[in-house]
């Protein structure tokens, strides 16, 4: 969908220099368009900065200026930063649009990495603008980024994204598909490493539509989850949580303790866990205790 607000607002402008483009001169194109935003800057016109700078980033990427494009992709953040510009539909639509024309160069990989930074720029910016709302930036541009992500195989990356996407039926879906290239024996560890993660950002409502979602995927492929250990302490996982029973999560976590171990990161997840819904932050053990203990007696804590 078109931006309703910026769309044409450069007018004439923006049609030459698109034009320009198109006949092969884009790096003057380029140096003009960063003439003309700065001098509508000065006159403090934000909008018709955003609307020349979406018209340019997307005509450049088309053309297959990866530089030049990104470079005004990059270029538009900042004026929406220095605009103060608010979040609305309107400027997550033109973020859409330079996002879909980054997806038409054709040489992918470094286009998607380009995409990744100008998605990174505008989820910076709206975690900034929505303070104390989205702790992590707005759910739909996570979700974008993570789609990016998927197209150059980046799974860790798209995960974490995913995480903040607020959209967990896909997330289980993308879990699924990662599981089935070359390792189907461990559906079990995919489902339960998503799980823990969204709970461990006290996000038992997305962890509890991941958890049933996979299944369900995994039902109509007319596949089994393989009955593991890990696979029973995630379902048991999710009704304590639900259920607010720390003495049934702790007798839980004691009894999976070698399950839990079998990845180095669960039993972080699993600290975290039992902070945020239950209250109990864990004791510190070795080191980490030593080096507390120290801070203390310095004042350091």
């Amino acid at each position: 969908m078109m931006s309703s607000r910026y769309h044409g607002l450069a007018g004439a402008r923006a049609e030459r220099l698109a034009d320009s483009v198109k006949n092969g001169d884009a790096y003057s194109a380029l140096q003009t368009y960063k003439t003309f935003q700065a001098r509508l800057l000065k006159k403090d016109k934000y909008d018709e900065a955003i609307d020349l700078l979406r018209s340019g980033s997307i005509v450049l990427l088309e053309h297959q200026d990866l530089t030049a494009g990104t470079e005004l992709s990059q270029m538009l953040v900042e004026t929406l930063e220095a605009g103060k510009v608010e979040q609305n539909d309107d400027v997550m639509n033109v973020i859409e649009e330079v996002n879909a024309a980054f997806m038409k160069v054709d040489a992918k990989e470094e286009a998607v990495k380009n995409q990744c930074r100008f998605l990174k720029a505008c989820i910076t910016w709206s975690y900034l603008k929505n303070f104390g709302r989205y702790e992590k930036g707005d759910p739909r541009l996570h979700l974008l980024a993570a789609q990016a992500k998927i197209r150059i195989n980046d799974a860790t990356g798209a995960s974490a994204n995913f995480l903040h996407s607020h959209r967990p039926d896909l997330f289980a879906e993308f879990l699924v598909n990662v599981s089935t290239m070359g390792y189907v024996r461990e559906k079990d560890l995919f489902l339960a490493r998503g799980v823990l993660q969204l709970l461990a950002l006290e996000n038992l409502k997305d962890a509890v539509v991941l958890h049933d979602t996979f299944l369900d995927i995994i039902n109509k492929q007319g596949q089994k989850m393989p009955d593991t250990p890990l696979y029973h302490f995630t379902t048991f996982l999710l009704k304590t949580v639900e259920r607010d029973a720390y003495p049934l999560f702790k007798m839980l976590c004691e009894k999976y303790s070698t399950t839990i171990n079998r990845d180095p990161t669960f039993p972080m997840y699993i600290d975290r866990i039992s902070e945020v819904f239950f209250g109990v932050k864990p004791q510190k053990k070795g080191l980490q205790a030593m080096m507390d203990n120290m801070l203390g007696m310095f004042g350091g804590k």
